[in-house]
């Protein structure tokens, strides 16, 4: 078991090439725990920071700072947008929080978690007998967030059905629970957030333009990590004074995660930092001890970058052109002009006969 304070451990039987290194290391941090360049982080530690907050000084975030004082005191609806791992809920707790709606309550949905089958009921509730197993009235989110501020996360999953009854509730601030008829009315400040393009979803008829429209008052767009890197370093800070252990971290780790690109944002990072720290021994938290997440990339590739050039130019064509030719063959029936014609070349090409589509002196069909 590795004691409080201790660097590393050994197994029995003792390898010596491998304790050596071991000790060399352990050393070096010693000498790094006494250097004043560890201290340059953490010159003034918040005494007993909040587990969660908005940081970061850059230009794109004081544009993020200023948006949310001028709609906070307002009564307008909010959309929020970033990539997941952004901080947008972060945003919505600064709104309510600094509106006339702070003393009500902020009631939270994230929309994509919820089965499209219970979502109706949560949001709008149910009276008792509405539907199968129904055995009480439940109060909808709608109407617990009555003079209060209520927030739907990932509003771009929202089923088509369900848009149509949220367009209403928006419009008329009214909401009927299931297996009722009886308009009920709710005073409420909506924020919506999404991570979606929810035009390109509007244009595919996958979202309502008019609930977009509906939605899409105000806008607030906080960017990802990787446009504004220069708040790393501060978020590093906030995250390693956040716990009651004392940490530091060298100047080769904190440029280790400056460098990378952060494609879940500062969820990533948090995650990061918190798993060097637990990691890190005698609270020094060196390059080695940050150990970032291989993310395989989605994107998909172009056919072209798939295609083996080791074999050259003459063989890879000579490949592509056969399958062409082969797939053209297959669509046409084995009908050699219905294939030329797919590939807009003429039937008597060259290339049928190279490829064995049509015989030395056979007649086109």
């Amino acid at each position: 078991m590795v004691g409080v304070g201790a660097f590393d451990y050994v197994t029995k039987p003792i390898d010596f090439d491998m304790l050596l290194p071991q000790l060399r290391r352990a050393i070096e941090h010693r000498k790094l725990a006494k250097s004043a360049v560890l201290d340059a982080l953490h010159d003034a530690p918040p005494a007993s920071p909040p587990k969660s907050a908005m940081i970061g000084h850059s230009p794109v975030m004081q544009d993020v700072y200023k948006r949310i004082g001028q709609v906070a005191s307002s009564e307008a609806t909010v959309l929020v947008r970033g990539e997941s791992g952004t901080g947008k809920e972060l945003v919505v707790n600064a709104i309510h929080h600094n509106s006339t709606r702070a003393r009500g309550p902020l009631i939270k949905v994230n929309c994509a978690s919820i089965p499209e089958t219970l979502l109706e009921s949560e949001l709008f509730g149910h009276e008792k007998g509405a539907f199968t197993n129904a055995m009480y009235r439940r109060v909808g989110r709608f109407e617990e967030a009555h003079q209060g501020t209520l927030f739907l996360d990932e509003i771009g999953e929202l089923a088509p059905a369900l848009q149509a009854k949220l367009l209403r509730a928006v419009q008329e601030r009214t909401i009927e629970r299931l297996g009722s008829s009886v308009p009920i009315r709710v005073d409420l400040r909506l924020i919506t957030a999404t991570a979606r393009n929810l035009e390109e979803a509007v244009n595919e008829g996958r979202f309502r333009e008019d609930l977009y429209y509906r939605l899409n008052v105000v806008t607030i767009t906080l960017p990802a990590l990787r446009e504004r890197r220069q708040d790393i370093p501060s978020l590093v800070d906030f995250f390693l004074h956040r716990s009651g252990r004392p940490v530091s971290m060298t100047p080769a780790a904190l440029q280790k995660l400056c460098a990378h690109n952060w494609p879940g944002n500062v969820r990533e990072l948090e995650n990061t930092v918190e798993r060097a720290r637990v990691l890190a021994p005698a609270g020094i938290i060196d390059a080695a001890e940050i150990q970032l997440a291989q993310r395989v990339d989605s994107t998909p590739i172009h056919w072209a970058d798939a295609v083996p050039i080791e074999g050259g130019w003459k063989k890879c064509v000579a490949a592509l052109e056969r399958s062409m030719v082969e797939r053209a063959m297959t669509l046409a029936g084995a009908n050699k002009s219905k294939a030329a014609e797919i590939l807009g070349i003429h039937r008597r090409f060259q290339k049928l006969k190279e490829f064995g589509m049509m015989a030395e002196g056979e007649k086109a069909d």
